[in-house]
């Protein structure tokens, strides 16, 4: 018998200093039994980082061609984000169904993987790097009701979580050729 997704349900007190966004977001998500922990922290943390109107989750996992967060009006795919390692292949179909493509690793970084020369559009692609320190962290204080307050300031990043907080710098890059 197939083990059903867990629903975990967050509420996020978002300060964005950066961008002037002061908002209560929420959001019922479903993690499938392939997804990690950390794999859910990293949507839920990419989500509250990008967060505009139009922004919403796909519907996760077990749909491997739809973004696992977008934004854009009435499907038209404005912005497209993956989290993890896309391959080259996986790459190309996202900027060739979107405006731009952001990539929010969750484990580390191997950019031998990537060739942006054989990645087409790769000037639209953006990595959004998070501590995987915190990451860890923050998935080993997931609750299924989760209450974060989330502070944005100076590209850097606090997340409070009960009495806890946890930091780290959102480091913004380009898909670079190796070498």
């Amino acid at each position: 018998m197939a083990l059903g997704a867990t629903i975990y349900k967050f509420s996020v007190s978002l300060s964005d200093v950066d961008r002037g966004v002061y908002e209560t977001l929420e959001a019922r998500l479903a993690q499938h039994p392939s997804e990690s922990d950390i794999y859910l922290v990293a949507r839920v943390l990419a989500w509250t980082i990008l967060w505009r109107e139009d922004l919403q989750f796909g519907r996760g996992v077990s749909t491997p061609d739809e973004a696992d967060i977008w934004a854009g009006p009435d499907h038209d795919i404005a912005l497209w984000v993956e989290i993890g390692m896309p391959s080259m292949d996986r790459l190309t179909k996202m900027t060739k169904r979107a405006g731009s493509v952001i990539v929010v690793p969750h484990k580390p970084w191997e950019p031998n993987l990537v060739q942006p020369e054989s990645v087409f559009g790769a000037d639209r692609v953006q990595i959004c790097g998070l501590d995987l320190r915190v990451l860890s962290a923050l998935a080993e204080k997931l609750e299924r009701n989760n209450s974060w307050n989330v502070l944005i300031s100076d590209g850097h990043i606090w997340i409070s979580v009960g009495e806890e907080t946890f930091d780290c710098l959102i480091e913004w890059g380009r898909l670079e050729p190796a070498g």
